[in-house]
C-alpha cells in the first residue's frame, strides 16, 4: 500500500527532517461506488532535505491504487482554468510548427492536447495511467497511451513518429511522481535539441505562505521550488530558462526547461531564485502550518457546538476535501457531500464513507450548515446556494475560519 522514504527523492541524502506532522489520511481522491473500499489511513508528514532543501512527503503510496482510476478532470469542469490553459497553449505555439511532436505526461482526459489539435497540430500523444481517462481521451480522438511514463513509452513514441518531441508537457503531474530523477532523465532523451519541457505545478512558496492545506495529500509527493527544479534539470543536462507565476490552484508556477545552452535564460529565473533565497531564511515559516491547523480545528468545533448545528453538509469533493475532513477532524459532523460534477456523484468518500450527491440534497435534507471544502471557489458556491435555495449558513474554512450568515 505504501512505504516510508529513507533518503531524499531528489539528492538521495539521508539528512531528512520532519517539518509538518499531519494526521494519517486515506488516499484523498479515491471516491468509490461502494463503502469501505479505501479505508486505510496512511502516514503523511512533510519532510525537508537538509542537503538540498527539497520538501516532500514522508511516504509513497501505491501508484497503481492511486491512478488506475482517477476522478479529477480540472480542465473539464473549471472554465477559468480552461481559459488559462488556452493562453498557456498560445505561448507554446511560438516554439513549434505543425509537424512537430508534442507529448503530454499525465495527460488526464486529453483536454490540453485538444487545444493543439484545434490549431492543426497532428503529431500529439498523451501518456495517462488512469484507464477511465485514457479511454475518454481516445474516444475523443486524442491518442493516449494508458501507462506510466517510462523509457519503454519513449521508445514507443519515437517509433510512431520517428522524431523527438519538440514539446513535452507535465501539467500538475510531476509533483505526483516518486522517481523524479528517472522522469527527467527520460524527458531529456525524448526532448528535441531545441525542444521545450513545460512543467506547471503548485508553487511551494505560495502553498506555505497562504497555508493552502488541500495541497497536502498522498498524490502530491513533491513540493517544488524553482531552485529545486533547476538543480534536478542541470543534473540531467537540462536547465530552466523561463518561469511564469500562475494563478491556477491558488498559486502555481509554469517552468520552461530546455537542453543546456539552447535557450536564452530569461530574467524571471533569477527573480524567482532570489525570492526563494529570502524564503529559505525564514526557518520557522513552514512549522507555522501545524499551529494553523490546530487553531482552525478548535475554532470550527467551537462554532459548530456554539450554534448547535446538527444537519451539516459539505460542498466539494476534490482531494482537498479529504485533507480538510481529516486535519480539521470534521468527518463526524458531515452527513452528505455535494459535488456539481456528475462524474463524482453517487460515490462514497475515502476513509469516511460519506455519500456524495448533487445539490438537490439541500432541498430534501434542509441543512442548518454547509461547509465549503472548495474554498478557492467559495464565491461561486455561495451564489449558487443563494440563487437555488436561499440563504443557508455557510462555514468558510480557508484562509480563515468564518461563519457566513449573509451573502
Amino acid at each position: 500500500m505504501y512505504y516510508k522514504i529513507k533518503t531524499c527523492r531528489v539528492c538521495s541524502s539521508k539528512k531528512l527532517e520532519k517539518k509538518i506532522i499531519l494526521k494519517p489520511m486515506p488516499l484523498g481522491d479515491k471516491y468509490a461506488s461502494k463503502k469501505n473500499l479505501f479505508d486505510h489511513f496512511i502516514e503523511i508528514n512533510i519532510i525537508e532535505c537538509k542537503n538540498c532543501k527539497h520538501l516532500q512527503t514522508s511516504t509513497t503510496a501505491d501508484a497503481q491504487k492511486l491512478y488506475s482510476k482517477f476522478l479529477s478532470r480540472p480542465q473539464a469542469i473549471n472554465t477559468k482554468l480552461s481559459k488559462d490553459y488556452m493562453d498557456y497553449a498560445n505561448d507554446l505555439f511560438k516554439y513549434i510548427n505543425k509537424k512537430d511532436v508534442i507529448v503530454d505526461i499525465g495527460s488526464n482526459d486529453g483536454g490540453f492536447l485538444k487545444l493543439f489539435r484545434k490549431k492543426g497540430f497532428k503529431n500529439l500523444v498523451g501518456v495517462e495511467p488512469a484507464k477511465n481517462l485514457s479511454r475518454y481521451a481516445n474516444k475523443n480522438k486524442i491518442e493516449t497511451i494508458n501507462d506510466f511514463f517510462s523509457s519503454k513509452i519513449i521508445k514507443k513514441i519515437y517509433k510512431k513518429f520517428n522524431n523527438k518531441a519538440k514539446i513535452v508537457i507535465n501539467n500538475h503531474s510531476l509533483s505526483n511522481i516518486d522517481n523524479i530523477n528517472e522522469v527527467i532523465k527520460n524527458v531529456r532523451h525524448m526532448l528535441h535539441s531545441k525542444g521545450v519541457y513545460s512543467v506547471q505545478t503548485f508553487y511551494t512558496v505560495d502553498v506555505i505562505k497562504k497555508k493552502m492545506l488541500e495541497n497536502f495529500n498522498h498524490e502530491h509527493i513533491h513540493y517544488f521550488y524553482i531552485t529545486t527544479i533547476n538543480t534536478i534539470a542541470k543534473r540531467h543536462g537540462l536547465e530552466v530558462f523561463k518561469v511564469f507565476g500562475v494563478k491556477a490552484k491558488g498559486g502555481s508556477i509554469r517552468v520552461y526547461i530546455g537542453h543546456n545552452g539552447m535557450h536564452k535564460i530569461h530574467s524571471s529565473v533569477k527573480l524567482f531564485i532570489n525570492k526563494e533565497k529570502k524564503f529559505f531564511k525564514n526557518k520557522k515559516i513552514i512549522s507555522t502550518i501545524e499551529k494553523f491547523i490546530k487553531n482552525n480545528s478548535k475554532n470550527i468545533t467551537k462554532i459548530i457546538k456554539k450554534n448547535n448545528f446538527k444537519k451539516i453538509i459539505g460542498y466539494g469533493t476534490s482531494i482537498g476535501a479529504t485533507t480538510f475532513l481529516t486535519q480539521y477532524n470534521l468527518s463526524k459532523y458531515i452527513k452528505y457531500l455535494i459535488d456539481d460534477d456528475k462524474y463524482r456523484q453517487n460515490k462514497y468518500s475515502p476513509g469516511y464513507n460519506i455519500y456524495v450527491t448533487d445539490n438537490r440534497i439541500i432541498k430534501r435534507f434542509k441543512p442548518d450548515l454547509i461547509v465549503v471544502f472548495a474554498p478557492l471557489y467559495i464565491k461561486k458556491i455561495l451564489s449558487k446556494i443563494k440563487n437555488q435555495f436561499g440563504i443557508i449558513q455557510v462555514l468558510k474554512i480557508w484562509p480563515r475560519i468564518e461563519l457566513i450568515k449573509k451573502y
